[in-house]
């Protein structure tokens, strides 16, 4: 099995699976061979490196050129992986943004309950319980319209945090036919 580092001119990492154990036994920048592996150490100016670890018995180490060959082949990923890095970061800046939205509306939509204040000047859980009851029971037109509110961001935020499973592998898309219909 290879083990790769590949990064990008800035020293940045785009991908690795160098387990710890064989990331800290070896130099960063060195083609060296220890402990029954075997590191090549292979860099561009202006487009990054890599680092490449592997059984000393592998045959794409076995000699010196073939090596080489093999880590110049990998540093043609680094355009590619700074491509990904780059949409990701901002998609994930979109999904920040959305959920700071989020958070904003659903704590403004607690707070049309029942003001953060009062909560807060409450000595005890029982008596912050009894300022909540207390709030329900004044203008139920305007709490009710609150809560169905509050339900509506929860699955807004359900949706984002799924969006961040998908930007990051953990789920895949479901783009079967879905039965859709309104929630409001």
């Amino acid at each position: 099995m290879i083990f790769s580092e590949i990064k990008n001119e800035k020293e940045e990492v785009l991908y690795t699976d160098i387990p710890e154990d064989l990331n800290s036994s070896f130099p960063a920048k060195d083609s060296v061979t220890k402990e029954g592996y075997k590191q090549i150490y292979f860099s561009k100016k202006d487009v990054g490196s890599v680092r490449l670890i592997s059984d000393i018995k592998n045959e794409l180490f076995i000699t010196n050129k073939i090596a080489n060959r093999t880590a110049k082949t990998y540093l043609r990923f680094i355009p590619i992986l700074s491509k990904i890095k780059e949409n990701n970061a901002l998609q994930y800046s979109i999904y920040s943004h959305n959920l700071v939205t989020t958070h904003s509306r659903l704590q403004d939509e607690i707070e049309s309950i029942i003001p953060e204040q009062s909560l807060a000047k409450a000595k005890t859980y029982e008596e912050q319980l009894s300022l909540i009851k207390k709030s329900l029971e004044v203008d139920l037109e305007n709490k009710a319209s609150s809560i169905f509110s509050l339900a509506k961001r929860i699955i807004d935020l359900s949706s984002q945090i799924t969006g961040f499973k998908v930007l990051a592998g953990e789920v895949n898309v479901d783009i079967s036919p879905q039965d859709i219909k309104r929630f409001y």
